[in-house]
């Protein structure tokens, strides 16, 4: 018997962001949470992402900007508005 995972549905999506929201030590973990299931991009691939006026964002690995699955996620979540965590976090670890 194979098992089928099914990504969550979108509104599981919202509610879990602002849940991780509501403590500010989460912050930067939430942001990088709506990235993900806003872009549907791996997480190695925002290190070295820029942002376009468009709110798609450049990823040095593809040749075409990535547009987000919902664009209203990124105004929802402010993704803009928050630094990137890359640049004082280290995921990995």
């Amino acid at each position: 018997m194979t098992h089928h995972v099914s990504p969550p549905v979108d509104q599981r999506i919202v509610d879990d962001y602002f849940k991780l929201c509501k403590s500010r030590k989460n912050n930067k973990l939430a942001w990088f949470y709506g990235m993900l299931a806003t872009f549907g991009v791996k997480p190695d691939q925002l290190k070295q992402f820029k942002w376009n006026e468009d709110g798609t964002i450049n990823i040095p690995s593809r040749k075409r900007p990535v547009r987000p699955m919902h664009p209203q996620w990124v105004f929802l979540f402010a993704l803009k508005l928050s630094p990137n965590p890359f640049i004082a976090c280290d995921f990995n670890n």
